[in-house]
């Protein structure tokens, strides 16, 4: 088990505040969740009831902790907010790169202040700060 991952308790806020995402651990989890669309645990824009529990149980066991399904439902919704993010700045531009060191698309600085300035302004603004934070 990697040291200081063990989470147990209720699931209330406190313990998913507990809960200690590395790098390896968000892949683990998204594995675990592929496996689990592919099993058809989430046939339309949720998972399940037992797809959760499926998820769960192969999460805690690839990873070896104890996270609850709230810690797990919090990522997954944190994740997604990224996502869409992430879709509403790449939007349907092509020739962009990726920027393995930054963790950032790679674009001139005529694309960035294309892509910000209306997020800045809109709605978007709010994940805008939450993304920047990240990078």
């Amino acid at each position: 088990m990697e040291k200081g991952n063990k989470v147990t308790g209720t699931g209330s806020l406190n313990d998913i505040d507990k809960a200690n995402w590395t790098p390896a651990l968000v892949n683990k989890f998204c594995d675990a969740c592929v496996k689990e669309i592919e099993c058809g645990g989430k046939p339309h824009h949720h998972f399940t009831k037992s797809g959760w529990k499926n998820v769960l149980d192969d999460f805690n066991k690839r990873a070896g902790v104890s996270y609850n399904q709230g810690q797990l439902k919090n990522k997954w919704d944190n994740l997604k907010k990224d996502y869409l993010l992430w879709k509403e700045l790449i939007g349907k531009d092509i020739g962009l790169g990726w920027d393995s060191i930054k963790k950032t698309i790679d674009a001139d600085d005529s694309w960035w202040k294309q892509r910000i300035q209306p997020l800045e302004h809109g709605l978007g603004h709010l994940l805008l700060g939450h993304f920047l934070e990240r990078l």
